[in-house]
């Protein structure tokens, strides 16, 4: 159940970062905190699909260095582990980090699937449609998945990351 750790150590992050800097004790607006980890998630996003330079064409891309790679692509981890503690979808199946063994696809494509289905998650959560939000989350946490898989990220890298974060928290 290593993805429920991942799902308990980003609450814990997020309730700090709101307790710093919510003011007067105002609650966040539900739409507003929607719309703002939606928009950080794209950004996010398209900040590793930068990084990887494979929209790029017809050249080659270099060697990534695979640090700057892991960071970049955790920076996306984080939002999506929020939405999904956020809106209750923290119940993603643990099998959803496996890779079939026919996976195939450029990275490009699994960019472009990911903000297709980004945007959908963004309506059907404004709507307040729960079961389509899910699937769609489900849907987008498994091509994340398969994006750090394309990468060479394996999830062992995110969870050490994420352990070593919250032990770092603990210690403080």
């Amino acid at each position: 159940m290593k993805l429920k750790y991942l799902f308990k150590i980003q609450n814990i992050i997020d309730n700090e970062i709101r307790r710093v800097c919510q003011r007067n004790g105002e609650v966040l607006d539900r739409n507003r905190l929607v719309r703002t980890q939606i928009l950080a998630l794209e950004v996010k996003t398209g900040e590793l699909a930068n990084l990887t330079k494979c929209y790029k064409y017809p050249c080659p891309v270099g060697e990534i260095d695979k640090n700057k790679l892991l960071l970049r692509y955790i920076d996306c981890f984080k939002f999506l582990l929020s939405i999904g503690n956020d809106n209750n979808f923290n119940v993603v199946n643990s099998n959803l980090r496996d890779i079939p063994d026919d996976a195939e696809g450029e990275l490009i494509e699994l960019f472009l699937r990911i903000f297709d289905r980004i945007t959908e998650l963004k309506a059907n959560l404004l709507a307040e449609n729960y079961l389509p939000s899910l699937s769609v989350y489900m849907e987008i946490f498994r091509d994340f998945i398969f994006v750090g898989y394309r990468l060479g990220i394996t999830f062992e890298e995110v969870f050490d990351f994420y352990d070593k974060l919250y032990q770092d928290m603990v210690r403080r």
